[in-house]
Parts: structure tokens; sequence; C-alpha cells
């Protein structure tokens, strides 16, 4: 019996998810070690008041992220030499999986939800706390954090006055500094930490916190204004890392050269927010001239002060590498202790040897070249030729599906060539998608002029990334079983996110997916995004339809706010302004988006008195479902993924002109429904009547969850054929028990409820 071959196997993981993922991947040391030592370098740096900047870079599969989680490990591990003797640092990551107009908007919510992570007890928004109380006190640091561990709602008025203190000497709003007190006592800490990551709250839960019910207009700019004060809240006292990841996916501009100028600025306002804000950066070597030519010269002074290139691994760090891993296993590793066992075990001298000698040594590639030989060992099947491939270059192509293997032209999104000529909506059943030269360890890292990547680093990213893109060429037949496991690898990563986004789906959660999804989809559909703009309106699209109307784009407006308050504000504005003559925003081009887990109040009179004149002029209320916007979730996902170099198949990179071609072919039911409702493809008197009616009656299920249907006709003033008719039409928000009586209830779909489904 193969005593191999029931145990787990240690190259399970090779792409890691982000900074924060528990159990940390196994990790070598001496890999990436000067880049590690410079991020050191700039960390002590901003410790001492002078704040610092890194950018990572390296071929996909290089270990950017991994370096983040190893170097939060390092700063968020508890230390003797802290100020507390705990934290060193506050630690944020962001993968920019964003819209980059609203990245200020995007920032602040990671920046709250880092804030309340927990070390020993307290988060790291309370121990931002205690270093200002002791600080403004001259107290012991220690003492407070004690105190502030042991606080409860009931607690007298002494921290709170101090807090206040704190705030006016450190320019803070009265609103921020009720939340932070809110949050240090654990009064109303949900209703709180929503206000402190930006999402629109009711007035009763405003009310709770003694905070105005009028909430900002201009979300960007309040966004901006919190996040640089949470930065002064950390003071001369504390250091802010920001670590940011996945810059390539910033979208929601007309190139995405505009969209990375936009996360230029944004970083440098940041940078300036504090004295001891540590940035670092990472992107892909393929990405660097965008990134040169795209951020200011000024901006990549202060954002990009030191550099480090992620060189592949020494044969010695490869081996090291796999003697790691395999000993991560316990039971394997008490099977390698065994008398007679080969230092590598399972694996021979020879495949071990073939692997140290390949051209490029990418730490995915070779943990994926290991699991393949693992699972072969642990089948018992033939070897094969494939690790002998590997030290041939010639032998090497892009890793692509049979399709096509071109790449999209520089600054333009893959996603937009991938589309080609505009597709039709119908699709067949079976393609549905889920139901250079390396430079010394000296020159590796350090100080760039102006911020400005140098040439040779340029040079040495691009001769990676073209050798890491690759795979070995194994005829036809090879080709059609490469494509075949690449097709199944992209259905199962959209299924895993459509089921992760049913699961975390809420209202701020769907317009973050549907800010930065639409234009993805927009793209794939045939019509890339423009990056048009105007006022009170998110999105701007270009018609999927041809003909005079390919002229008037789709102004949408995402109306996900929970304060009705400000719902009817801004419904007012967009009355105001569709009602001028001169106005250059089409009412009947007008489509408000509501999340459809929100409901609107038969008693929010001013609320549906605008939206019904709004309709009446032209102008659509739309409620997509929770599938469609779980699938557009998954798609922008799997775009982001792909374009920062984190998607992968048995360890190569798969590129995200790929992606689109498959998504192409293969997209979502739901999604195909939501680009018609949008576009209002057919849209008849009657089929605007029964909109209405969904409306309504979302409102009321989502409200009483169940109802009978003489109940809701009453209330919804129909007849109760015509009730019943809108709920059976829409069998993915409504579900119907025959009576008699007949009942009506909210359907939730079985993903959105994890095991509780079963």
């Amino acid at each position: 019996m193969n005593p191999l071959a029931n145990l787990r196997s240690p190259f399970g993981r090779t792409v890691v998810a982000d900074a924060w993922t528990t159990p940390p991947p196994v990790d070598v040391d001496s890999i990436h070690k000067a880049a590690f030592v410079e991020c050191e370098r700039a960390f002590a740096n901003a410790s001492d008041g002078n704040p610092d900047s890194v950018l990572i870079f390296g071929p996909a599969g290089a270990g950017k992220t991994h370096l983040l989680t190893r170097l939060q490990r390092h700063l968020g591990a508890p230390s003797s030499a802290a100020p507390d003797r705990v934290l060193r640092c506050v630690f944020v990551s962001a993968k920019l999986k964003a819209h980059a107009p609203s990245l200020w908007q995007f920032l602040r919510r990671l920046l709250a939800d880092d804030l309340m992570r927990q070390e020993q007890g307290l988060t790291q928004l309370q121990r931002l706390v205690a270093h200002q109380l002791a600080d403004l006190n001259g107290d012991s640091l220690r003492h407070w954090a004690m105190t502030l561990r042991v606080l409860t709602k009931t607690d007298d008025d002494s921290v709170s006055g101090y807090l206040a203190d704190v705030a006016q000497r450190l320019r803070l709003s009265a609103a921020l500094c009720t939340v932070i007190d809110h949050l240090v006592h654990n009064r109303y800490a949900q209703h709180a930490l929503d206000w402190l990551r930006g999402h629109s709250l009711h007035e009763t839960a405003l009310d709770r916190l003694g905070l105005s019910p009028d909430e900002p207009d201009n979300r960007e700019e309040a966004a901006r204004l919190i996040v640089t004060e949470l930065c002064r809240l950390a003071g001369h006292t504390l250091p802010i890392v920001f670590c940011f990841d996945q810059i390539e996916a910033l979208d929601g501009c007309a190139s995405v050269g505009e969209a990375v100028e936009l996360f230029g600025r944004v970083a440098a306002d940041l940078a300036d927010a504090d004295d001891n804000i540590l940035l670092i950066s990472c992107i892909q070597s393929a990405f660097l001239d965008v990134l040169n030519d795209s951020v200011r010269e000024a901006d990549r002074q202060r954002i990009f002060k030191r550099r480090a290139l992620l060189e592949p691994l020494t044969p010695e760090q490869v081996r090291a590498l796999l003697l790691l891993r395999l000993d991560s296993v316990p039971e394997l590793r008490e099977l390698r202790k065994e008398a007679g066992r080969a230092r590598f075990y399972p694996f021979d001298d020879a495949f071990v040897a073939q692997l140290a000698s390949a051209p490029l040594r990418l730490p995915r590639r070779v943990l994926a070249d290991a699991a393949a030989e693992f699972e072969r060992i642990q089948r018992g099947d033939p070897p094969t030729r494939a690790a002998v491939q590997l030290a041939d270059p010639s032998s090497m192509r892009s890793v692509e599906s049979p399709q096509a293997e071109s790449e999209a032209p520089k600054g333009k999104s893959a996603s937009d060539k991938a589309a080609g000529d505009k597709p039709s909506s119908d699709k067949a059943p079976s393609d549905k998608a889920a139901k250079g030269k390396p430079s010394s360890d000296k020159g590796a890292s350090g100080k760039a002029p102006g911020g400005k990547v140098a040439k040779g680093d340029v040079a040495a990213g691009k001769e990676a990334r073209k050798t890491s893109a690759s795979v070995p060429s194994s005829g036809p037949s090879g080709s059609d079983e490469r494509g075949e496991k690449l097709e199944r690898d992209l259905e199962n990563h959209f299924a895993e996110y459509r089921e992760e986004a049913l699961k975390r789906g809420t209202a701020e959660a769907s317009r973050e997916a549907l800010l930065h999804g639409l234009p993805m989809l927009w793209a794939l559909r045939g019509a890339p995004f423009s990056g048009a703009r105007a006022v009170d309106i998110d999105l701007v699209l270009p018609s999927l339809q041809g003909g005079l109307t390919s002229q008037q784009p789709v102004y949408l407006a995402i109306c996900n706010e929970t304060n009705l308050t400000s719902l009817a504000q801004r419904l007012k504005r967009l009355v105001d302004t569709t009602a001028k003559p001169t106005s250059s925003l089409p009412p009947q081009r007008l489509v408000l988006l509501r999340d459809p887990r929100l409901s609107i109040s038969r008693t929010a009179t001013r609320t549906r008195q605008y939206l019904t004149t709004l309709e009446q002029r032209g102008a659509r209320v739309v409620k997509p479902s929770e599938e469609a916007l779980a699938a557009l979730d998954a798609l922008r996902s799997l775009l982001s993924d792909a374009r920062a170099g984190d998607l992968s198949s048995e360890g190569e990179t798969i590129r995200e002109d790929t992606v689109g071609r498959w998504l192409v072919r293969a997209l979502d039911d739901a999604l195909l429904e939501l680009c018609d409702t949008l576009e209002g493809r057919g849209t008849s008197p009657a089929e605007r009547e029964e909109a209405g009616l969904l409306r309504d009656l979302d409102d009321i299920l989502l409200r009483d969850c169940i109802a009978s249907l003489d109940v809701v006709a009453s209330e919804l003033r129909c007849d109760q054929r015509k009730a019943l008719t809108v709920a059976r039409h829409h069998p993915d928000r409504f579900g119907v028990l025959q009576g008699p009586p007949t009942v009506l209830f909210s359907h939730v779909p079985a993903d959105a409820l994890g095991p509780a489904a079963e």
C-alpha cells in the first residue's frame, strides 16, 4: 500500500489571498530577504516620524502578497520593544479591487475593518486611543491599555472627557470623536462601526449614536476627511502601515492609466496625512510602464521613495522551500524520519535538481510543479517529462485558452479586447458559468530617484514576465487537456466567488460590486466604459443597443441609502435636474438602482413622491436580484485577480484576456438579464406597471417576510390575480404557498444561508 495515498498534499496552496491570511503560509526567511529588509528600514524611518514608502514589483507568481503576509506577521507580533509591549503599528492591507473614483470610500471601509482587528483583547483602534490618552495625561501606556480593556457601557465620563480633549488637539470632527467614544465603550458597537465604514444609517441608528440625521452629499470627500483624521489619531505615537495590493485591478475610468493616476493622488494625500505613515505598494513588473507614465512625478516622489524587486529563487531557496513544505504536514514529517528515506522523500534527487535548475524559479511555479509530482506519486502513476521540459525555454508558450493567444494593447483593459464583436444575449446551455536579468541582492532594493523605477529593473521585470507566463508544450492532445482543465478551474473560481458574495451580501457590498463590476460587464458586452461623469450619477454607461439609441448612454444612480432622509434629498435633486429644459440628463435613460434587501416604508411619503415623479418622466427603478449581484461580484473578482496576476491554473498565471473570453462565452443568465433590464429593452407600459408593483411587493415582504395574498393585494391597491402574477414572474424573489388562503413569502437564496441551508 502506498503510504502517501491518504496524506494531505503540502503543496496545495500556491496563491495567498491577502496579508491577513490564516493560517499563515509556510515561509522561508531567505526568500525575498532584500525586499523584506527594505520594508523594515522604511518602517523604522516612519517610526521616527519620517513618512516613507516602498514599491514592490516582480512577475506574477513571485510572491508579492506572501511578502506582505510575512511583514504583517512580523509587525503584528507582540513585541517587548513596542510602547505598550504589544502593538508596534496599525497595519492596514487593501487589495484594490475597487472603483477608482470612489477609492477614498473603499479605503475608509478597509481602514475601519482593520482597526477593529483584535490582539490580546484590544482592537487596533482601542490601542490608538490608549496611546493618545497616555500622551495627553503623561500616564503609563500600559495603564491605559488595561483600562480600555475593561471598560463597559456604564463607565463614568472620564474617558469620554479625555477623548474630547484628544479630538480637539488633533482636530478631529465631533462626529468621529462621538463614534470612537461609542466603540471604546462598546456602546451601539455595530451602528458605530457601520458609520466608521461609511455606511448609510437609518435615522433611528443615528439618533442612538447622537449624530445628525443628515448624511453628506459628497461621500468621497467625507471619506477622505475621515481617513485622514484617523491617520492623525495615530499622531506621533504609533506608525500606520498601508499595504496596497492589486493596483492593476482599479477600474472605473476611461483607461487603466487614469485609474492609476487617481490612485497616485489618493496615496500622496495619504502620505501627507501624518508624519509616521508607511505606504507599501505592490504591482507586477509588466505594469511598471503604466505606473511610471500615469502617476505624477510629485506623487511618485512621495509614494515610491524606495523600490524592491522580487527576484527568482536561488537553487538553495528552492530546496529550502521544498523541505519546509514537506515537513509542514505532521504525518508526512514522521514518515520522512524513517530510516533510509532520502532527504527530499518522496521526491527523488533528479526531480529536485530539475526544479532547482529551471530558467526562472518563481515560488508559485515551483510549488505547482511539486504539487503535481506529489499527486503523481500518490496515484502511483509513471513519471512524466514535464519537469525535464522546465529547463528548456524553447519548449515554453504562454498559458492560454486554445481559442486565442494575443495580448491586449498597452493601457487597455484586456476585458475590452476579450469582448471583440458585440456578442448576442443567446448562449448555449452547456456554456453556463457557475449556476531580465535579475540583479544581485545589493541592487534588488533601495532608493529610486523621483520614485521612478529604473529602466534596468523594468527590463528585468519584463524578462521575468515573459518566462513566468509559460507552460511546457505538449502537442494537440495536451493542448485540449490543458484547455479543459482551464475551463474547469475558471468555473470553480467563479462558483467560489459567487458563493462568497451571496454569504456576505449587504447593501454596501452590492454598491461596490455595481460600481466596480458594471464597467467590466459592459466592456465584455462590447461597450467599453468611457469614464463619463454626471452630478448625482454614479455611472454613465454607453448603450449596448445599436442604431440611434447608441448615442444615449444609461445614467445609473445607485440609491442604496438606508437613511430615507438622505435618499429623499438625493431624489429631489434628480427631480430638479430632470425638470430643467437645458438638462443633459435625459430622464428616460435614468435608472435608479436599489438593493433588493432594502425597503422603502409606506410612510416615507416624500421619497415615494419623488420616485413617482421620476418614473412619470421616464426613469426606471431597478432592483437587481441577489443572484445577479453575486454573479457580478464574482465576475469582477475573477477579472481583478487575473489582471493582478493572482489567478492561476496548475501554477500558471491565467491572463485577463483569457478570462474575458471565457466570461463572454459563458456569461451568467442573471447578468444577461441585468444588462437587458438596465437597458430597458422592450419595456412596455404594462411592464412598467409591473415594475412598480414589483418594487412595492418587495418592500412589503422585506418588512413582513410572509403575508396572505389578500392583505398584499389590499396594500398594493390591485386585484389579487395581478399581485399573484407579479410574484410568480419573479421566483428568485418570492415564494407562493397555495391556499386557501394563498400566502406569499420573501425568497432567500439557499447559498446565502451557508451551512444552515442543509
